[in-house]
């Protein structure tokens, strides 16, 4: 006989099921259990990237059965990225989830937050998730970016709908803000209940180098793609209303700087903006567009040509007022909206940019 399960077996000339384990598993109380096969090893450890997860190793202890395992309770509820150690080599374990982050494939768990559900897939209207590839003229390479298009998008075949492109963070990419962010869950949740109008919303890797330039940790002008490429792209292919107030644009940690830099040099173009996490303090010293991201921590290889100069001599704040933006980040300018958020460049945080984005109500 066979057991179900996730692991197909043959046995006795015949395709069948048998239980399978978790490789990270939430359990009831809270707590995590780590398991990982490894029959020949001697040791088993894990840790985090950091974050709240920490990059302490936790070790795992052998069964008889050749798996390693670990129960581990106290840790913060987000979306946590983790490695494992074989015998001291760093691997991923295939019974793991696996998402792109920290730039490479990595495995990723989910701690839940209490009464927080708005991310979660629910039996509401789904909207579709579509690949499309478009040539960036930056650098001639062919690109992917995925679309959500709202439920209402295949039945009202002569409604034209509003863009939100939205950005990713560093070491991530155009499929961070489906697998780590849940976007599609979130948008469809927020149109069912109302509190979000349908929309297009586009998520495009933000690295534009060009292949004669240095490969600095700014990622090349993806302003120029945006504008050049992908937005006549997505207007030519889809039924977007067209004009900036029916534009916008929203990124987390990188993909925030890069959100604030677009919107100031292509002022034209976008009419809302959503970026998180931002600076704590609109009087610190520290708040040109290259330390945004990173939460007015420095890192002095954004100091470098990749930020054009009238951008990285002005401070964010001055850039916002150009722009007719206010400190009082909820106002609604004549010019445009600026939602600001607070926080880490966590995912465990920042599916709630979507949740609570000006951006969304148009």
């Amino acid at each position: 006989s066979c057991l179900v399960g996730s692991e197909m077996c043959i046995r006795d000339s015949c395709i069948c099921y048998q239980e399978d384990f978790w490789g990270t598993k939430v359990e009831e109380d809270g707590s995590v259990t780590f398991t990982m096969e490894a029959p020949k090893a001697e040791t088993v450890e894990v840790s985090g990237f950091g974050g709240t997860l920490g990059t302490e190793k936790i070790a795992l202890e052998k069964q008889a059965n050749g798996l390693f395992s670990k129960n581990v309770k106290g840790i913060l509820p987000g979306f946590h990225y983790h490695r494992w150690f074989v015998d001291g080599v760093q691997v991923t374990n295939p019974h793991a989830p696996f998402a792109y982050g920290c730039f490479g494939a990595n495995n990723f768990f989910e701690m839940p937050r209490e009464g927080q559900d708005f991310w979660y897939l629910k039996d509401v209207p789904h909207g579709d998730v579509q690949i499309h590839s478009y040539v960036s003229t930056q650098n001639d390479h062919i690109k992917k970016c995925y679309v959500y298009l709202p439920p209402s998008y295949r039945e009202n075949i002569d409604q034209k709908y509003p863009v939100m492109y939205i950005q990713h963070g560093v070491g991530e990419d155009e499929t961070s803000w489906l697998w780590n962010g849940k976007l599609n869950f979130i948008m469809d949740n927020l149109i069912a209940e109302g509190k979000c109008k349908g929309m297009i919303v586009v998520m495009c890797s933000g690295y534009a180098f060009r292949d004669d330039e240095e490969a600095v940790f700014f990622p090349g002008d993806f302003g120029r793609e945006l504008t050049e490429d992908v937005i006549p792209y997505m207007e030519h292919t889809f039924r977007v209303k067209k004009g900036r107030m029916h534009r916008a644009m929203a990124g987390l940690s990188l993909g925030s700087a890069q959100a604030t830099q677009i919107v100031s040099r292509f002022q034209n173009l976008f009419g809302a903006i959503t970026i998180y996490p931002f600076i704590e303090d609109y009087s610190a010293s520290d708040t040109t567009p290259a330390s945004i991201f990173l939460h007015r921590s420095k890192y002095e290889l954004l100091q470098g040509e990749a930020v054009p100069e009238e951008i990285r001599k002005d401070s964010i704040q001055e850039i916002i007022f150009r722009n007719g933006y206010s400190k009082d980040s909820k106002a609604i300018k004549a010019r445009c909206r600026l939602r600001i958020g607070e926080g880490k460049s966590e995912w465990g945080a920042e599916p709630c940019l979507l949740y609570t984005s000006d951006a969304a109500d148009d």
